[in-house]
């Protein structure tokens, strides 16, 4: 009997332990897939970590699997160290109110209030400059700076950096959320016209809305949008705080086919002269037509102010599976024979720079196309790094968060000609 039960608890630590390890295989396949998405690298540690870096536009971010604890009390915890630029030049330290803090203030410890007492109680705030924090912490910054404390066990904002700790081990989903959130509180942290701290006027719809004044919500976005701000901004906003849809945005008008002559190659139309000199192309147009405004796409998708599954929607209806003949500069070439997005065709993925959305050109975010080309285009085009090159092909997928555009079937006229 007693080697009976000795051999099911041998098993039972010998299934433990496996489903353990298949547990971090797994976990680890994850991280692979979303750093790949996200164009970040990931190496292994000790004890079981994962480490995960990258850069978010002009900011960086370090994502670690770390073990706390001991004996039954032992877990995985996953930590966000994100680094950003553009905040107050004065020092602070936001965390959440805890035990200990409130006992230390009866000894004397002094904290900055900013004499909003819910968020004084609910936020420890430390800085040597108490009247630039007040002046600092608008009410916007303030809703996102709690969105924050609230989403982890631990939380410390600074004027550089926010730490983040959460219970368990984030799969890709949660990471690419956390850090979509990250990047909203450091946007909204920036100091990018000297100390101007007025919020903007969706800043102030979305401080109202998770204030409880939904009745002052619409009244607000009406004056966005009288003040200029695009359409799309503010129609984003309001379905993202009232639950409005988004408006149908006009239907494309279908391209007119090329005639085909009787031995099937393609040959101009005959029209009148009349006809011709109507869409005679004038001196001034520009010699490289695009069939889409590349401008104008990214700064449409990659508003700061649109909602990723927004900008996903907007992508969907109004621009997926158009054509494009668009330029950038090639910064990258990497060959593959399965890919999330092309499929299991083998190939050539180039990325290429082609724009920058933002404001000041010092916190401008870079756009890059993810473009498939065949495999055999590999050896020529790591010749061309760093050139500009032409590229057409069918836009398959938007990346809102990592500012991706998928180019998929695609050439380049200028190698293929």
């Amino acid at each position: 009997m007693l080697d009976f039960l000795t051999y099911l608890a041998l098993t039972g630590v010998v299934v433990f332990v496996v489903a353990r390890q298949l547990q971090h295989k797994q976990e680890a396949e994850d991280w692979l897939r979303t750093a790949r998405m996200l164009g970040f690298r990931v190496r292994r540690g000790g004890f079981g970590g994962l480490m995960m870096t990258g850069s978010v536009g002009p900011d960086s971010v370090q994502i670690r699997r770390e073990t706390r604890g001991a004996g039954k009390h032992r877990h995985y915890v996953t930590v966000y160290r994100f680094s950003y630029r553009g905040g107050p030049r004065f020092g602070f330290e936001i965390r959440p109110q805890g035990v200990w803090d409130n006992l230390k203030q009866l000894f004397g410890a002094r904290d900055v209030q900013i004499g909003d007492r819910s968020f004084d109680n609910e936020v420890l705030i430390r800085g040597a400059r108490a009247r630039r924090l007040i002046e600092y912490l608008t009410p916007e910054r303030k809703a996102r700076v709690r969105q924050m404390l609230r989403s982890g066990t631990k939380c410390e904002i600074r004027n550089s950096s926010i730490l983040l700790v959460r219970n368990g081990v984030d799969d890709g989903h949660e990471i690419r959320r956390t850090l979509a959130r990250l990047r909203g509180l450091s946007d909204a942290l920036r100091v990018e016209h000297g100390d101007e701290t007025e919020p903007s006027a969706l800043g102030r719809a979305v401080v109202a809305q998770r204030e409880g004044r939904l009745e002052e919500v619409k009244p607000i976005l009406d004056e966005a949008r009288q003040a200029g701000t695009p359409e799309i901004e503010v129609a984003a906003v309001e379905s993202e705080l009232l639950g409005t849809a988004l408006p149908d945005l006009p239907e494309l008008e279908p391209l007119a086919p090329e005639p085909v002559g009787e031995d099937g190659s393609h040959e101009p139309a005959v029209a009148d002269s009349t006809a011709a000199e109507q869409h005679a192309p004038s001196d001034s147009a520009p010699a490289e037509q695009e069939s889409l405004d590349k401008q104008t796409v990214c700064d449409t998708l990659f508003s700061p102010r649109l909602m990723s599954r927004d900008a996903q929607a907007l992508f969907e209806t109004s621009y997926e599976g158009r054509e494009v003949d668009w330029a950038g500069e090639l910064k990258r070439v990497e060959p593959f024979s399965f890919d999330l997005v092309f499929g299991d065709q083998a190939g050539t993925r180039a990325t290429f720079e082609i724009g920058e959305v933002g404001g000041e050109l010092v916190f401008a975010r870079t756009v890059q196309a993810i473009v498939q080309l065949p495999a055999e285009s590999q050896a020529v085009l790591r010749a061309r790094i760093g050139e500009r090159l032409r590229f057409t092909g069918r836009l398959t997928r938007c990346d809102a968060f990592v500012r991706n555009l998928y180019v998929s079937d695609a050439r380049l006229p200028e190698l293929t000609s």
